[in-house]
């Protein structure tokens, strides 16, 4: 894999995941990257001389939810033409997740906590569906007005 290459991979899946994701994407970005809106679109101009640093295009990779050799394997994947299918049921979960994460105060912290929720999932199924459960259950018990929310972890755990 040359570096022209490697580069060429990492700008299709990029090319790719901004036309999927769609209106949003530098604040994804921005978001993911921690930094502003503009310097993402200085990022993503097409013009750019030098190509975007390597802390950059892994930050980037990762904000798009993929470890950054999967991403460049993605893109030269598309290279290839081997292309993922676009439905509209993908496009619409990207969107829905879009507007579930800016309802979030903290955006930085709810991004950093769906990534570690993607590699849990990876990592280990039981203990995401555990993890997952315990949030759920803790929720709909504040919900239903039967604690202030203020509990430790072994409180959420038994659901109290």
């Amino acid at each position: 894999m040359s570096v022209d290459n490697t580069y060429k991979y990492f700008l299709k899946a990029l090319e790719q995941w901004i036309k999927k994701t769609g209106y949003g994407h530098k604040k994804l970005l921005s978001l993911g990257c921690e930094c502003g809106k503009s310097q993402i679109t200085q990022l993503l101009n097409p013009d750019r001389k030098n190509p975007i640093p390597f802390h950059r295009q892994v930050q980037i990779s990762e904000t798009c939810g993929m470890p950054y050799i999967e991403f460049l394997q993605h893109g030269k994947a598309l290279l290839k033409g081997n292309k993922t299918p676009q439905t509209n049921q993908t496009t619409s979960i990207t969107k829905k997740h879009q507007e579930l994460i800016s309802d979030f105060k903290d955006k930085k912290e709810a991004i950093e906590i769906n990534q570690n929720l993607i590699k849990l999932e990876k990592l280990d199924i039981e203990a995401f569906h555990s993890i997952a459960g315990l949030i759920k259950g803790k929720v709909k018990k504040m919900e239903g007005g039967a604690t202030s929310g203020n509990g430790t972890f072994a409180e959420l755990k038994q659901g109290t």
